[in-house]
C-alpha cells in the first residue's frame, strides 16, 4: 500500500468518523464543572477524568464510562460484557492509575441475551481482578444494550495526562503483539482472552511502573481511531502536531499495514516522551513482553503527518480537520 492510499484509508475509517461530534455533543456540559465541591484536574478529552476530594492529599480520582457498541452486543453478548471490563481498566491503566471498581447500565431484550451479557462481565471482573459492585437494570428494552463505568485511583504526582505533550518529546507506541484478530470483529486485536489474569495484570501494571518513575510527558490508551488515530486525539488535546514514522510502529508479521493502523488491541499504548527517558521507557515495556518503538516526534505545527517508504504526506491539519474538535485550553481544564 502506498502513502496516499494509507491517508485516504485512515480519513475515511468509521473509527475515527465516529469521533467527530465528540466536541459538539458536551459543548453545554463544561459550565457544569463549576459544580460541586471537588477539585477537577482533567475532564474532556482524558480517557478518564481525573479528580480530587479536597479532604485527600494524597490521591487522584479517575473515573470513565464506556458505551459497548450496539453491533458487538448484538452479535456477541458475551464478548461484549468482556470487553466492557477491559477497556475501562485500560482506561485507568493508562493514566498510571489502578482500578478499584465498576457499575453497569444493562439494557435487556430478553432475560436470556441479559444473562449472556452478565457472564461476560464475570469473565472480565476476573481476568483483570476488579469488582462490579452495582448498576442499573433496564429490563423491558427494544434491544441489547450495555455501558460500564469505573472508578480509579492514582498517586497526584504520578498521574499521566493525555494532553500534556510537548514540542521536542518522543512519540512512543507500545503494543502487545501476542494476539489475534476476533473472527467476528475484523480490528478487534484480542491479547488477553488466551492469557491468565497473572499475565494481563502485569502487563497493566506496566503502566504504574512507569508512572511511578515519571517518565511520560502524556499517554493514551489505543483505542477504536486505532494507533494513528488515537495518536491524533492525543495531539489535538495537546495542542501540538507530531510526524509518524509508519514502519517503526509495532506491528505482528503477516497483517496488512491497512488494517493494523485501524486495530485496537487488548493492550496498547501511545505515548510521548523526553528523549533522555526513552531508553528506559522501551526496556521498561520490553521487560514485560511488549512490543515498543519510538516512531515519530512532537511538532509545534498542529499537524499530523506520516512518513512512509521514503515519502511524506499530511494526515491531518488540526486548525481545519478534526477527530474529537476538543481543543487544549478551551474544552479541557
Amino acid at each position: 500500500m502506498n502513502l496516499e492510499k494509507l491517508i485516504h484509508s485512515i480519513k475515511d475509517f468509521s473509527g475515527i468518523r465516529r469521533k467527530w461530534s465528540i466536541s459538539e455533543i458536551i459543548g453545554s456540559l463544561k459550565e457544569t464543572l463549576n459544580y460541586g465541591s471537588v477539585d477537577i484536574i482533567a475532564a474532556f478529552g482524558e480517557d478518564s477524568a481525573v479528580f480530587k476530594i479536597p479532604e485527600i492529599d494524597e490521591h487522584y480520582f479517575l473515573i470513565a464510562m464506556d458505551g459497548m457498541w450496539s453491533k458487538l452486543v448484538e452479535a456477541n453478548p458475551e464478548l461484549a460484557g468482556y470487553f466492557s471490563i477491559l477497556v475501562n481498566a485500560n482506561d485507568i491503566y493508562c493514566k498510571g492509575g489502578r482500578p478499584l471498581v465498576m457499575v453497569n447500565n444493562l439494557g435487556i431484550n430478553n432475560l436470556n441475551n441479559g444473562k449472556r451479557v452478565i457472564s461476560g462481565i464475570v469473565e472480565g471482573c476476573k481476568k483483570f481482578k476488579v469488582p462490579m459492585i452495582g448498576g442499573h437494570l433496564h429490563p423491558d428494552d427494544n434491544r441489547l444494550s450495555l455501558a460500564v463505568s469505573v472508578l480509579g485511583m492514582v498517586s497526584h504526582n504520578n498521574v499521566i495526562l493525555s494532553s500534556t505533550a510537548e514540542a521536542g518529546d518522543k512519540i512512543i507506541m507500545a503494543i502487545d503483539l501476542d494476539g489475534k484478530f476476533n473472527e467476528q470483529f475484523v480490528y478487534a486485536w484480542d491479547t488477553t482472552t488466551h492469557k491468565t489474569s497473572k499475565q494481563v495484570n502485569t502487563i497493566c501494571h506496566t503502566m504504574n511502573e512507569i508512572a511511578e518513575k515519571n517518565l511520560l510527558t502524556s499517554a493514551k490508551d489505543i483505542s477504536n481511531p486505532g494507533n494513528i488515530g488515537t495518536l491524533g486525539m492525543l495531539l489535538e488535546t495537546s495542542g501540538v502536531g507530531g510526524i509518524v514514522n509508519v514502519d517503526e510502529i509495532p506491528k505482528p508479521r503477516g497483517i496488512p499495514l491497512e488494517r493494523w493502523v485501524k486495530a485496537y488491541p487488548g493492550f496498547g499504548i501511545v505515548a510521548t516522551t523526553k528523549n533522555k527517558n526513552s531508553d528506559e521507557i522501551l526496556q521498561i515495556f520490553r521487560n514485560k513482553s511488549i512490543n515498543a518503538t519510538i516512531c515519530g516526534e512532537i511538532i509545534t505545527e498542529k499537524k499530523l503527518i506520516l512518513r512512509f517508504e521514503r515519502k511524506e504526506k499530511l494526515l491531518f491539519d488540526f486548525k481545519s480537520d478534526k477527530i474529537t474538535g476538543l481543543k487544549k485550553n478551551e474544552d479541557l481544564i
